[in-house]
């Protein structure tokens, strides 16, 4: 059985290091040889009452804080440490707010140097940390007051320990593997070995991984845990992952190694954040903040869903946190907060929706909604998910890594859940809500109803062009699923790529209206613009070129009707002189094929293409640069890989 793992936390100064040896039977001298470091996170082990524990000895500096947030996760007892001579200090009470706001699994106050204080001294310390253990989850932590010179209460502290920590309750080791990198480095004919604190799932030799965002790894060639060899580590382990097959560079910490399942991002989430006491001031909404959650560090502004758009200190309540940059997080996964500009942690919580959109000012239902993805139950949860959706439906991968567990466990969970219907795929490719899948239906019918009253000599229409026309969105990696419901359900039809409504859903018969007699115009009214409509809108998107109007711009550019539009549109897409690559944007032919094999030039020089290296070659923006990447994946040319993408085989 692998030990169980201690952590000390506490300020610089205040005996963390004795301690450890202390409690190891080492000595304490300042002359002694120490075993771990002061300015780094330090592991080591110590034999207590023929015991073996793992120590991580936290440093007692600036790194602290960061240490902590890194590591608390892999931690089964925390030893918070406060010297008897200095008391609680800012630096302590940031410690504690760290451990409540992760959710440590347990804490020991150890109050050390008591040989240098009297006895009213000591009671003053235990008053001031009885204080601060008040507001937080370890309220009820027992409080140790030891001396590391005399040895006065190590014999009860190591039997607190035992006690605590001799056999640390099992932790859930749901969803796929991830694992937030501190630290990486080569050694000669072995490779890459990256070290951290498995965050989720299980690690094993021969796992296909990757690093995220970022490209594959390769597999998994070795694992350490607490420096023995093993074959699988799994959640709150620390491990020295070994890829033998990995590039020949330094990984940079906050990376995250992960399942190469593990693919998809994020740059905005919806949380539960609470603030704690200590903060000076209120959270408001749109105010900058640093978000740490493991070993990544990035920045972003925080909307708060709650009444009067503010968190006062003491209080809880949802939020939303959009994100500087693209990071790999999960449902349940914790943080903590600072002001961008403050010297400390203020608040923290934990992500609801990892996969958020931004919501409308007063939407109503918010709250409850994102309440109903907190309960305990995954079913809940992943009804819940589903109907947070803005699209009809997500891939069961998308929404497996969104809530923290499998594509079987979703499988499972929505197996029981009458109000999902399974859209076809490898078992089910993708869920939607019932009542959804209605609206989507009566949708498809009336477009194509429309389509075949207006185009009687037609076969009838592509399946991209009706997906573009709908008003319930469909993904476009989830348009075969969509359509082959639609067809095994009876609804459509379909040859190749054409697709029709089945004939007893195309209702009576109905003559193309008559011609409109034009209307008498007002003579203040402005005249519409001169020329052919359809040379209008070819003109307009070949002057767009790598940023063409969408069918809203068109509208305002040409005076036409947003029907009209649409319809040119589908007239040139049908016609090849565009191509559509969203429900809203169409490039003429010139265009996307220069965009087309820019991107295949890029793929030939590097393996793999971000977002960001696509939308400098075309000179575009993040809106079409994503949009015709999603074209592609969609079209079979490209794979999504993390945030990149890759020449799909």
């Amino acid at each position: 059985m692998l030990p169980a793992t201690i952590g000390t936390a506490g300020p610089a100064g205040h005996g963390k290091t004795a301690l450890v040896r202390a409690l190891s039977g080492l000595p304490v001298g300042d002359d002694a040889a120490t075993t771990t470091a002061a300015v780094d996170l330090g592991f080591h082990f110590a034999d207590i009452a023929g015991r073996r524990f793992g120590i991580v000895d936290l440093p007692g500096t600036a790194r602290l804080v960061r240490s902590l947030i890194a590591d608390t996760h892999g931690i089964d007892l925390f030893l918070l440490v406060v010297a008897s001579d200095v008391g609680v200090v800012p630096q302590t009470e940031e410690c504690l707010d760290i451990l409540h706001l992760l959710e440590a699994r347990d804490v020991v106050f150890v109050l050390t140097r008591t040989d240098l204080v009297d006895e009213a001294r000591a009671q003053q310390v235990r008053s001031q940390v009885a204080q601060l253990a008040s507001s937080s989850r370890f309220g009820r932590a027992p409080v140790v007051a030891v001396s590391n010179v005399t040895g006065a209460g190590i014999t009860e502290l190591r039997a607190e320990v035992l006690r605590r920590a001799a056999q640390p309750p099992p932790r859930p080791s749901h969803g796929w593997f991830r694992m937030f990198v501190d630290r990486s480095f080569h050694l000669a004919e072995r490779g890459l070995t990256v070290t951290g604190t498995v965050l989720a799932g299980s690690v094993r030799s021969g796992l296909s991984v990757a690093f995220r965002p970022g490209g594959a790894a390769g597999s998994v060639a070795g694992l350490q845990v607490h420096g023995q060899s093993v074959v699988e580590a799994t959640v709150g382990q620390r491990v020295a992952v070994r890829l033998a097959e990995a590039e020949r560079k330094i990984v940079r910490r906050g990376v995250v190694l992960a399942d190469a399942r593990v693919e998809f991002t994020t740059d905005r989430v919806d949380c539960w954040v609470e603030v704690r006491p200590s903060a000076p001031q209120p959270m408001r909404s749109f105010e900058r903040v640093e978000i740490d959650v493991g070993t990544v560090e990035t920045v972003g502004s925080m909307i708060v869903l709650e009444p009067g758009d503010a968190l006062a200190p003491g209080s809880a309540g949802f939020c939303q946190l959009a994100l500087e940059r693209e990071l790999i997080l999960a449902h349940g996964d914790r943080f903590v907060l600072r002001p961008a500009s403050g010297p400390r942690t203020t608040a923290g919580g934990t992500i609801v929706h990892p996969f958020a959109v931004r919501h409308a000012s007063g939407e109503a239902g918010v709250r409850a909604r994102l309440e109903r993805l907190r309960v305990p139950a995954l079913p809940g949860r992943v009804l819940a998910f589903h109907e947070l959706l803005p699209e009809i439906a997500a891939p069961v991968a998308y929404v497996a890594q969104a809530l923290g567990c499998t594509d079987d466990e979703v499988r499972r969970a929505a197996a029981g859940i009458p109000d999902l219907i399974a859209l076809p795929g490898e078992d089910a490719h993708a869920y939607a809500l019932r009542a959804r899948w209605s609206k989507l239906v009566a949708n498809v019918e009336e477009v194509l109803r429309q389509h075949h009253r207006a185009h009687p000599a037609q076969l009838g229409m592509d399946a991209e062009t009706l997906r573009s026309r709908l008003r319930v969105p469909v993904p476009p990696r989830l348009l075969e699923a969509v359509v082959a419901r639609l067809v095994a359900d009876s609804v459509l039809l379909r040859e190749d790529d054409v697709v029709k409504l089945a004939q007893d859903r195309r209702g009576p018969a109905v003559a193309p209206p008559p011609p409109r007699a034009p209307r008498a115009r007002s003579t203040e009214a402005a005249p519409p613009p001169a020329g052919d409509p359809t040379a209008r809108i070819r003109r307009a998107l070949e002057t767009g070129g790598m940023s063409p109007p969408d069918l809203r711009q068109l509208t305002a550019v040409t005076g036409l009707d947003a029907q009209r539009v649409a319809t040119i549109v589908d007239e040139l897409v049908h016609t090849g002189d565009a191509v559509r690559i969203s429900a809203e944007v169409a490039f003429v032919r010139d265009a996307y094929e220069k965009a087309r094999t820019q991107l295949t030039e890029l793929l030939e020089q590097t393996s793999e293409v971000t977002m960001g290296e696509y939308r400098t070659r075309i000179g575009s923006s993040r809106k079409y640069a994503l949009a015709l990447l999603e074209h592609f994946d969609a079209e079979g040319l490209t794979e999504r890989i993390g945030d990149a993408r890759r020449r799909k085989s």
